[in-house]
């Protein structure tokens, strides 16, 4: 078991969320997280926010073979952050997910069982050009709400991403079978590029993978989250 504390409403000590969830099963070689209350509703200049009601789909691909799981690191921590201010959220692969369940159509099965409010995805890209980068769904020939809302999604994170250093790039794709599983608006995060010698001590680094969750979190509050 692996303890981290976050900010939370909740009472110090009180586990907010595990990964894996309540009803995986694990073996005993399996490492199970806990993030557990500091008692605090805020830390590290993350301002606490009201998402009651809302639903967010977190779909974390799988990590570079021998890497370190950062989409599951990133996602640990923005769950903590989301769940803390009152969201649901659903994560479409667990650490003991192996073949198909991990590929793209594996994990949007997942995802199409849910109404969510948005989705977030997160992975590390390979042989690409390394840093944050943003990607989204392309308009049909009249913008869907899930589509403006995406831009709208898309351009929160920019700006609070910016936080961390540099500016993320930005993008529309045809295809992304996990963002098209639902009718929510959606965008896909890069957190870098796993053949980047400048990518490679972020994303193996707790302290990237807080900054990241809390930048995220943050753009997800100033767009959803109540007055």
């Amino acid at each position: 078991v692996q303890t981290e504390v976050v900010a939370s409403s909740k009472p110090k000590n009180v586990v907010v969320s595990t990964t894996p969830g309540i009803g995986v099963t694990v073996s005993s070689s399996d490492v199970v997280h806990l993030a557990v209350s500091s008692g605090t509703s805020s830390s590290a200049g993350v301002q606490p926010a009201n998402l009651t009601g809302k639903t967010f789909i977190i779909d974390p691909g799988p990590p570079s073979r021998g890497a370190t799981d950062t989409p599951m690191e990133v996602q640990r921590r923005l769950n903590s952050l989301l769940e803390a201010a009152g969201a649901k959220v659903y994560v479409t692969r667990t650490i003991t997910d192996t073949g198909a369940a991990t590929t793209p159509e594996g994990r949007s099965l997942r995802a199409r069982t849910t109404s969510a409010t948005a989705v977030i995805g997160l992975e590390v890209r390979t042989g690409e050009p390394g840093g944050l980068a943003l990607t989204s769904m392309q308009s049909l020939k009249v913008p869907s709400a899930a589509y403006l809302g995406s831009v709208r999604l898309s351009q929160a994170l920019v700006q609070s991403l910016t936080s961390l250093g540099t500016t993320p790039r930005s993008s529309e794709v045809p295809k992304d079978p996990v963002l098209q599983a639902t009718a929510a608006a959606g965008v896909r995060i890069s957190l870098g590029s796993a053949t980047d010698k400048k990518d490679a001590p972020k994303l193996s680094d707790p302290a990237w993978d807080d900054g990241v969750a809390g930048a995220i979190y943050v753009a997800i509050a100033n767009v959803y989250g109540s007055k």
